[in-house]
């Protein structure tokens, strides 16, 4: 199923500001080690997450994340092989201390599972958006002992369905 942005639009049009949760994709990439992906961020010192970003107007979600990875990675759709998608949409709420400055209360987040292929390096030096200082390839066990305290709840829920998908490639 596909969101459009437009529908987000028109609730924005009447919702008291900090009061929706902003929709945004993402994408856990994975080597052949199926070490995840982690990017730090450049604003938060010691704090990584997977590629993900809000969706824009109209985009359809697979191709918002997409566009985000490319964005904060350089990584491209022709250089991954998606594995899966998880099928939940995953939220996380922003503390109401925290909020100042933005328009939503937390994301909500249409997650993808894909693998980076072989022979294939990672670059973020060259990214159009700078968002994140470093990368490390981490093992799926150690995710969430990286993730910011505010995601924690939404990266533990995601690691399982990652699992899930990657066993599922076994098969």
């Amino acid at each position: 199923m596909f969101i459009k942005a437009l529908a987000r639009r028109a609730y924005l049009a009447t919702a008291p500001e900090d009061s929706y949760f902003r929709a945004a994709a993402g994408f856990v990439i994975v080597n052949q080690d199926n070490k995840c992906l982690m990017l730090e961020r450049s604003d938060v010192r010691g704090s990584f997450q997977f590629s993900q970003g809000g969706l824009d107007l109209d985009e359809e979600v697979q191709s918002g994340a997409l566009r985000e990875l490319f964005e904060e990675t350089c990584i491209t759709f022709n250089q991954i092989t998606i594995l899966g998608e998880v099928r939940p949409w995953l939220s996380y709420e922003v503390p109401k201390e925290s909020i100042v400055g933005q328009t939503f209360r937390g994301q909500t987040l249409k997650w993808y599972v894909a693998r980076l292929k072989d022979g294939v390096e990672v670059d973020i030096s060259q990214a159009s958006h700078p968002e994140f200082k470093s990368f490390k390839w981490i093992p799926s066990s150690e995710v969430v002992s990286h993730i910011h305290k505010i995601k924690n709840d939404m990266y533990v829920e995601l690691m399982d369905h990652v699992q899930t998908i990657l066993d599922h490639e076994k098969v």
